[in-house]
């Protein structure tokens, strides 16, 4: 891995912000078409986030899919900078929704999680940013 290049705070924070919002749009392609690639490519390999990438690429797997689940971003704040990043304090929300198999039949539900709220620490490394942790705070009251 190479190291963290020196950038602007203005940089940081335009960069910190837009692959928080990739990380959520890459999330939501995995969702809908089992491709994890995009979000492999965009998060660290010791993310806690990668536990639901493993979700998604065993759910496809076994020739299941997920139906009407989707992250919605509600907010991002870029804080506590540190070196050529910082974290991103993001809300969001994600919709119910269900597992099907092969066959078109329900096999599993998910619960809406509607106020969401995570840190991600983001970090430039080379020419691309790199989400290194993703750290659920809590689900904040609406």
């Amino acid at each position: 891995m190479l190291p963290p290049i020196a950038v602007s705070s203005q940089d940081i924070e335009a960069g910190v912000r837009a692959t928080a919002q990739q990380f959520y749009d890459d999330l939501n392609t995995a969702l809908l078409t089992g491709n994890v690639a995009a979000i492999n490519a965009l998060t660290a390999p010791n993310c806690g986030c990668r536990s639901l990438v493993n979700t998604i690429t065993q759910t496809y797997a076994k020739r299941e899919r997920f139906v009407d689940a989707s992250f919605a971003v509600k907010s991002i704040n870029v804080e506590s900078f540190a070196g050529a990043g910082a974290n991103a304090e993001v809300r969001y929300s994600l919709s119910a929704g269900r597992v099907l198999n092969a066959a078109g039949t329900q096999v599993d539900t998910s619960q809406p999680f509607p106020n969401g709220h995570s840190l991600l620490f983001i970090l430039k490394v080379g020419d691309h940013w790199i989400v290194e942790q993703n750290t659920l705070l809590s689900q904040a009251s609406p």
